[in-house]
């Protein structure tokens, strides 16, 4: 039998670039056959119930089955600190001839952007540099698009490699996310900072932590094998 059945897994209001809010809708085909015309719409009220604002989740191209897809607000919304809201959205896709399907999904927020560096840890890899890993924690109720910059430093503070990574990494609310790279260079021995920077929200000063680290030597506390922290 033919069956159309989308569903919403995620759906959350999302802090952009500029400072404004917009709206991510993740859904999956629980199908056996491609959903036609996906959209979807957003509406925002304030805390009395009054509305604030509308966002169109402009439609996509045909969702295949098992196939998951992610719907971006058209615009943003100048939401502001201080106030609760509500956005109630909407995902519609075609049955056949038959009228349209319509899923539903809320959520409450505030804005206020939450986000911590879990950890910071250096593991030594014996074919290749070090691997250099952060993790995020997104603590809030808005999803973040967190840059992150990883710089390598000598203990005389020396530079020796900074890489932006995490680009187009969305962070939904609550979730905890790991970011790993490897440094092209193997390190001698000796002591080291990796630097973590990361800038989330447009209104505030980025995060900064510094985690010392050593390569190797015969006192202290080298970083460990890789393969030992998977193993």
């Amino acid at each position: 039998d033919i069956t159309r059945e989308g569903r919403i897994t995620q759906f959350a209001p999302v802090l952009e670039a500029d400072g404004r809010i917009g709206f991510r809708m993740q859904v999956v085909n629980d199908g056996n056959t491609h959903l036609i015309s996906p959209s979807g719409a957003v509406t925002v009220t304030l805390a009395d119930g009054s509305p604030f604002g509308s966002l169109e989740l402009p439609e996509m191209p045909p969702l295949l089955p098992g196939a998951e897809a992610m719907l971006v607000s058209q615009g943003s919304l100048p939401l502001t600190d201080g106030g609760d809201f509500r956005a109630d959205a909407t995902f519609t896709y075609q049955v056949g001839s038959e009228e349209g399907v319509t899923l539903t999904a809320s959520a409450t927020f505030t804005i206020s952007p939450e986000l911590t560096l879990a950890t910071a840890s250096v593991c030594e890899n014996l074919d290749r540099g070090p691997t250099l890993a952060v993790t995020l924690q997104n603590e809030g109720e808005l999803g973040l698009q967190p840059l992150v910059t990883l710089m390598l430093e000598s203990e005389t503070g020396q530079a020796l490699g900074t890489a932006p990574v995490g680009g187009g990494l969305l962070l939904w609310p609550g979730e905890q996310e790991r970011i790993a790279i490897d440094f092209p260079e193997r390190l001698v021995s000796g002591a080291y900072r990796l630097v973590t920077t990361v800038q989330f929200d447009p209104a505030a000063a980025p995060l900064v932590q510094e985690t010392p680290f050593q390569i190797g030597g015969l006192g202290g506390a080298p970083a460990p094998l890789c393969s030992a922290q998977s193993a």
